[in-house]
C-alpha cells in the first residue's frame, strides 16, 4: 500500500479557544505513513455455543503467502459469562508459523489480568489454547494480542476462538468491532 489517505470533516466553530485544533486543521486531508496492509473491523457477533472446540472467526483473518513474514495485532473485545470463560488462538489454514507472539486480557481468576511476555513459535500450526476470563453475560472484555511470524506455506491465518469450559446456553462471544491489523514486513 503506498499510504492511507483521509479527510475529516467538522462543522463545529473554532471558538475563542486558540490552543484547540481549528476547523480548517480538522478539515485537511491527512496521510499516515506507517499503514497496515490488512486492516479488518468484524461486522457482527460470532458466537459458540456449548462448545469447547475451537471456530474460525468468520472475519478476523488474512492470506498470507510461503515465506512472508507478517507483524499482527488483534484488539478483541468478548463476551462470556464466568461458567463458560473464552478461549482462543491463532491457526494457519495450511502449512506452519515461526516467530513469537503475546497477549494482554482479563484471567478467569476475578479482577486479574491475564499477560504474557511472549511464546515463541517453532514450526507450529497453531499457538497454543489461550483463557480468557468472562466477565457475565452483557459485561464485555477486551484483549491484545500481537506478534510477528514468518509462514511456510500460502494459506489463511486465523483467529479462533470457543467456550473455554463446555456450558449449555450460554455463549462465548467475539463482538462487532473487534479489530485485526496485518503487516507484511518481508
Amino acid at each position: 500500500m503506498s499510504g492511507i489517505t483521509h479527510s475529516f470533516v467538522s462543522t463545529k466553530d473554532q471558538g475563542g479557544d486558540a490552543t484547540l485544533v481549528s476547523k480548517n486543521e480538522w478539515n485537511a486531508t491527512h496521510t499516515g505513513s506507517d499503514e497496515w496492509d490488512s486492516i479488518t473491523v468484524k461486522g457482527s457477533d460470532q458466537s459458540v455455543t456449548n462448545s469447547v472446540t475451537l471456530v474460525d472467526d468468520t472475519a478476523l483473518q488474512w492470506s498470507v503467502s510461503s515465506g512472508e513474514v507478517w507483524r499482527f495485532e488483534l484488539v478483541i473485545v468478548y463476551d462470556a459469562t464466568t461458567a463458560c470463560d473464552y478461549k482462543f488462538d491463532l491457526a494457519m489454514s495450511t502449512g506452519n508459523m515461526t516467530g513469537w507472539w503475546q497477549y494482554a486480557g482479563a484471567d478467569t481468576t476475578a479482577n486479574a489480568i491475564n499477560v504474557s511476555t511472549g511464546l515463541r513459535l517453532a514450526a507450529a500450526t497453531d499457538t497454543t489454547d489461550i483463557a480468557a476470563g468472562g466477565q457475565g453475560a452483557g459485561s464485555y472484555s477486551s484483549m491484545l494480542i500481537e506478534g510477528i511470524v514468518v509462514v511456510s506455506a500460502t494459506g489463511t491465518m486465523k483467529y479462533r476462538f470457543a467456550q473455554n469450559t463446555q456450558t449449555a446456553s450460554v455463549n462465548a462471544t467475539t463482538k462487532a468491532g473487534s479489530i485485526l491489523k496485518a503487516k507484511k514486513l518481508a
